[in-house]
């Protein structure tokens, strides 16, 4: 599980998973069911499935129904035990994630908050793209308007995302799902979620070139895209705090792409960038009002104008260079908006000579 979880509440809300997690590293699948079907290397039979579906009702009926939190929790590490034992087969995962995902999925979207989140950590470990649907779901703004639940469904999904049993299809058609839900996003934290679904992606073992590739394009249009919505806005803009974030993977990844893909990929992500930083100098007031908002806005100008650089390289490897590092972050630290304003032109007047590529 990765550290960041913004708000207290939803700490004590995931607490139990770590618990789980540790349960799990000192025992097996759960007892309740056989071992040999966690084992099975040949598709399951139909009493195997029915034995799946006896011991995952009764499981997923206490997360659906008990008032007793010990109860609960266990019942959600009884589920999450057999496709985390290292024994269980990639056999065994699909036929139990095709067994509990409509069981879970309603739990998922009830109305409790409590129960809905035990079951989409269940989900999290069924390694499924039933199971990843099912949390995209939950973490869109379009299905799922409870910001908290979008929260924990995005974290959850972006863990999933690491070492779901996907297809190369199915990991590019989800990270469109990850740009599409990012867009609709308007609670920072969820939104922050979203675009580490990108990283997780990319952090798979064996990503071919091309996937990766289409992945970072999915999170390059997705990040080009928040920053035309960002720079709309005249009054300060939380999602300024996750897209910062973001630019600072992106950042890293740059730094390994192919050239012929940065070449495609530079004039898109150099306006988006441009974008982020007109936003910022329209937003200047609000920005500067809060600390914690400046300080945000502070790191994505130093992230927007590093990256700025190394784009521009790509692009212009001729080009003559200024020596001056860190002049927007400075600028904006120091209030000296006349100073932003030029460097922001500069780095606008030269990114609209960027030419498209296909």
């Amino acid at each position: 599980m990765r550290c960041f979880r913004p708000l207290a509440a939803l700490a004590l809300l995931t607490i139990p998973l770590l618990g789980g997690s540790q349960a799990s590293a000192q025992s097996n699948a759960s007892p309740s069911l056989d071992r040999a079907i966690v084992a099975s290397a040949a598709s399951l039979t139909d009493a195997q499935k029915a034995a799946i579906q006896a011991f995952a009702s009764t499981e997923v009926e206490t997360i659906a129904t008990s008032t007793d939190q010990a109860a609960l929790d266990a019942a959600r590490r009884a589920l999450t035990d057999p496709p985390r034992d290292p024994a269980a087969t990639a056999v065994f995962r699909r036929g139990y994630s095709t067994v509990l995902t409509p069981m879970l999925s309603p739990v998922a979207a009830g109305t409790d908050l409590r129960r809905s989140i035990l079951a989409m950590q269940a989900l999290r470990f069924l390694r499924s793209n039933e199971a990843l649907d099912v949390l995209l779901n939950r973490a869109s703004a379009a299905t799922e308007k409870d910001a908290t639940r979008r929260i924990v469904a995005a974290g959850l999904a972006a863990d999933l995302a690491l070492d779901a049993d996907l297809s190369t299809i199915q990991i590019e058609a989800l990270s469109k799902r990850l740009a599409t839900c990012a867009l609709a996003e308007t609670d920072p934290f969820a939104l922050q979620q979203q675009l580490e679904g990108f990283n997780a992606f990319l952090k798979r073992p064996g990503l071919t070139p091309d996937t990766a590739k289409n992945v970072r394009k999915a999170e390059f249009e997705a990040i080009a895209a928040l920053a035309g919505s960002i720079a709309k806005n005249s009054a300060a803009d939380a999602r300024i705090a996750s897209v910062y974030r973001a630019l600072i993977s992106v950042r890293n990844q740059w730094v390994e792409m192919p050239t012929a893909e940065k070449t495609v990929a530079a004039p898109q992500l150099a306006r988006g960038l441009v974008d982020l930083l007109k936003a910022s100098e329209k937003q200047w007031a609000g920005g500067h009002a809060d600390t914690q908002m400046s300080t945000a806005y502070a790191g994505l100008c130093n992230s927007a104008e590093v990256l700025l650089r190394l784009v521009d390289r790509s692009v212009r490897p001729n080009a003559p260079r200024t020596s001056d590092d860190g002049v927007l972050p400075k600028t904006w630290d120091a209030s000296d908006k006349s100073a932003f304003t030029a460097e922001v032109k500069r780095w606008s007047d030269a990114v609209a000579t960027y030419k498209p590529q296909v």
